[in-house]
């Protein structure tokens, strides 16, 4: 679907409205997931009209390995054309519309927890190699992502006005000196705040750090913990991490294809898969608690809209399944 898209984009782009934005072959991901979701938000694409809750695109059910398809049902309501003409008119109108179309849901981009052997049951020599192939483009993938925030001078607490860098081959480098040190600081404090969120039963603060898929879950957790009419004071620690947060795959697509300027930042729509390592601990303040650290081994997905000043949401949680 998304390919035929794309390259029905252009056509339809080049034959009927000159005047719009061609989206390239690396965009059709982008351009399949934003009309998806102005499909499933029909007034985004309707200024006169007020936008109606509706609730968002059940994105979980439909990823497959970090991949979001579009649905067969949305298949049959739209064709190629018809949604292809919405999303022209949504990025002709946008300046006019009352909803902010690049605010949309978004889907996971193609992003990788690399491992070998594979894991399945009876896994065959088909499978390990399938397992190899997939871990050497999340290489090639990591590289081509870091050039492009390096472009566009996009990392933070880094100059990287040139993208002719060995650094572009750091992703999943630890150390200081790496391009990607000062990210993984944010990654982490913004994970210290989440998990802190919870404990505290700090629905502000979980809402500004989490969306989606981990925003459900997070918000379940937290309710679990503070029920309503029982209010409870835990305390969450960080004791210490047997290995630095480590960025395992990275990627990076164009995602603001309007035709209005970008006010601040870029364009460029940013997945960040991190591995956390830690041992912690959760108490209830002022109870003793006889319950051991636990060393726990999570793999965060952390989304950014780089033309927003937001800040690093953690958007879904990937488990190690092949």
């Amino acid at each position: 679907m998304t390919a035929r898209v794309t390259q029905y984009s252009a056509h339809v782009l080049r034959a009927r409205q000159p005047m719009l934005p061609v989206p390239p072959a690396h965009r059709g991901a982008m351009l399949s997931s934003l009309i998806w979701s102005l499909s499933s938000n029909p007034s985004a694409s309707l200024p006169c009209l007020k936008r109606t809750p509706s609730p968002a695109p059940a994105f979980p059910q439909v990823i497959k390995r970090g991949v979001a398809t579009i649905p067969k049902d949305l298949k049959t309501q739209e064709n190629d054309e018809e949604a292809l003409s919405r999303f022209h008119r949504a990025v002709r109108d946008e300046s006019e519309s009352f909803v902010d179309m690049w605010s949309l849901p978004l889907e996971t981009l193609d992003v990788h927890i690399p491992s070998f052997p594979a894991r399945v049951e009876n896994a065959t020599l088909r499978d390990h190699i399938a397992l190899l192939r997939d871990n050497i483009l999340n290489i090639l993938k990591n590289i081509s992502s870091m050039r492009k925030l390096a472009q566009e001078n996009a990392f933070p607490g880094r100059d990287t006005s040139s993208a002719r860098s060995f650094q572009i081959f750091q992703a999943t480098s630890t150390k200081n000196s790496a391009w990607v040190a000062p990210l993984r600081a944010i990654l982490l404090e913004n994970y210290k705040r989440v998990n802190n969120a919870i404990a505290e039963g700090d629905f502000k603060a979980l809402k500004l750090l989490t969306t989606q898929d981990y925003a459900n879950s997070a918000s379940r957790r937290l309710r679990n913990l503070h029920p309503v009419g029982r209010p409870a004071a835990y305390r969450w620690r960080l004791i210490s991490q047997p290995s630095p947060v480590r960025i395992v795959s990275i990627r990076a697509v164009e995602g603001h294809l309007g035709l209005q300027p970008i006010l601040s930042g870029n364009a460029l729509y940013v997945n960040v898969l991190a591995r956390f390592e830690t041992i912690q601990s959760l108490a209830r303040r002022g109870v003793p608690s006889s319950v051991e650290p636990k060393r726990i081994v999570e793999h965060l997905l952390f989304e950014k809209r780089m033309w927003y000043d937001t800040p690093w949401v953690i958007k879904e949680q990937f488990h190690v399944d092949r």
